[in-house]
């Protein structure tokens, strides 16, 4: 998954750190703290439940050296 797909899923704004990213996130489930601070914990607890649920999908190529390896076998 991408910078894009995470911005999209969860529609926030750009962001430069994961910390921006969690903040961001977590103002936008509600999940804060008195005074209004972000739970940021909360948001990354979601976001991993997001994960497992499927909500984010995650791959990866296999690297190009296997393949050739298995081809010669």
């Amino acid at each position: 998954m991408q910078r894009e797909d995470i911005i999209e899923l969860y529609q926030i704004e750009q962001y430069t750190s994961v910390d921006q990213m969690l903040g961001m996130v977590a103002r936008k489930k509600g999940l804060l703290k008195a005074g209004g601070i972000a739970n940021m914990e909360e948001a990354a607890r979601a976001i991993l439940r997001d994960f497992l649920n499927g909500k984010i999908q995650y791959f990866t190529a296999p690297p190009a050296s296997a393949m050739i390896d298995d081809e010669e076998d």
